[in-house]
């Protein structure tokens, strides 16, 4: 399949130069970093979430902003400026309780952040440099060259590919992580900090909160490129496994399974006669996969899991936060483990947690450890199903393949006679 572009050519946008002939380009949020994000949609219905300034891609690019202005690359399901969404954080369950009221975040398009070598101040010298390199990776990874708009920067270059056809935000980080492997393979280098959906990019024309207060647009590196009505099918782009992916990926919530009683600690901790721990395999077998990793104190060393709000740092997170952290790098790590479930991985914290002392807000620590454990799970859950299915399509396309090849060999065969 291959990149669909209209008869448009290729033009620089500014002014009112750019817009594509019969291309409907996705709305896109656009906002400033002091936008509050939230984590549950419940700020919504309080009237507490802020709401985009929305736009079509196309016109966000060319617009002059009066100040520092960024851009995300999802929507909601048929998000429009009557149908706006919040500023999402990555942590909390707002992605769950959207699909939960039939509706989701979709991915609209890759954004690529190409930082220059040793984060230099972009010159003519580095976008030619830039320019070259991706033309020598389109020429290994073609879809690479399919992008719809790009454009420089302060320190290297944004290049934007829209989606054909938007795709659930967790699902989208496996192309965002495809895409930008493909690139680093064929020399092009890239920002490795950009890769969650949740991401803010610079749009091109804005006045920066700093350089003296000087737009963008007077840089010597301002102009948009844009290939008009190019756009990307997912099935063109590479797909890998980003790891975390969305940190929750279907809407569980804690009331969906019990939790258990403390006393699930002594099916993973047992005690000989002597008083002596001995664990079991799967005990043993977590302990083996999380050292090293930042949970292992507070689960295998008694150490505590969060310092209380008067003793925290302006720059560490606080206790909620530290439990979702955790809990979603040890599922990573223990949820396709032989014999692991909820409970288990649930046991393992729960001595650290029950240390934590209540505040006005949470009465009850575990509850918090019992729902992350539980939006943890289903999102390991929700990525098993997705590799599957990425599996079954490249079986799929590999049959395709083989029978094209056949076909091909049998039709030279019989021309051969």
């Amino acid at each position: 399949m291959q990149g669909r572009q209209a008869s448009e050519a290729t033009s620089s946008v500014g002014g009112s130069a750019g817009r594509s002939a019969g291309r409907r380009y996705p709305w896109i949020g656009c906002l400033r970093l002091t936008h509050k994000a939230i984590e549950d949609i419940s700020e919504i219905d309080d009237g507490l979430a802020e709401p985009f300034e929305i736009e079509q891609l196309d016109v966000a690019l060319r617009r002059p902003w009066p100040d520092e202005h960024y851009f995300v690359a999802y929507q909601v399901t048929d998000g429009t400026p009557e149908n706006p969404w919040p500023r999402c954080k990555k942590k909390g369950p707002a992605l769950a309780q959207f699909r939960a009221r039939q509706s989701d975040l979709l991915m609209t398009c890759l954004v690529y952040d190409f930082d220059n070598p040793g984060h230099a101040r972009t010159s003519p010298e580095l976008r030619q440099e830039f320019l070259a390199k991706l033309a020598a990776a389109t020429a290994q990874v073609p879809v690479l060259g399919q992008w719809s708009f790009r454009y420089f920067t302060r320190g290297g270059a944004r290049v934007i590919y829209v989606l054909e056809e938007p795709v659930p935000v967790d699902v989208g980080e496996g192309y965002w992580s495809g895409l930008r492997q493909a690139a680093a393979e064929s020399g092009l280098w890239y920002d490795p900090k950009c890769k969650d959906w949740t991401r803010l990019f610079m749009l091109p024309y804005v006045i920066r909160d700093d350089d003296k207060k000087v737009p963008t647009w007077e840089q010597d590196y301002s102009g948009v490129v844009h290939q008009g009505g190019m756009v990307v099918s997912a099935d063109e782009v590479p797909w890998l496994d980003p790891g975390a992916m969305s940190i929750y990926g279907h809407a569980v919530t804690a009331g969906n399974h019990e939790k258990p009683e403390p006393e699930v600690v002594q099916s993973l901790v047992e005690h000989d006669p002597r008083g002596r721990e001995t664990m079991t395999a799967w005990h043993r077998e977590a302990k083996r996969r999380l050292k090293g990793r930042d949970c292992y104190p507070c689960i295998f060393s008694n150490a505590a899991i969060a310092k209380p709000p008067e003793e925290r740092l302006p720059h560490e997170i606080g206790r909620d936060d530290t439990i979702h952290e955790y809990v979603g790098q040890a599922m990573r790590l223990l949820h396709h483990v032989e014999g692991s479930s909820r409970e288990l991985v649930y046991a393992l914290f729960l001595p650290a947690v029950q240390q934590l002392a209540p505040d006005a807000d949470t009465a009850d620590w575990t509850d918090v450890l019992w729902r992350a454990v539980c939006l943890y799970w289903s999102a390991e859950d929700a990525k098993a199903v997705v590799e599957q299915a990425k599996l079954e399509q490249d079986e799929q396309r590999a049959g395709g393949i083989t029978q094209s090849v056949r076909a091909k060999f049998y039709k030279w065969f019989e021309k051969c006679r």
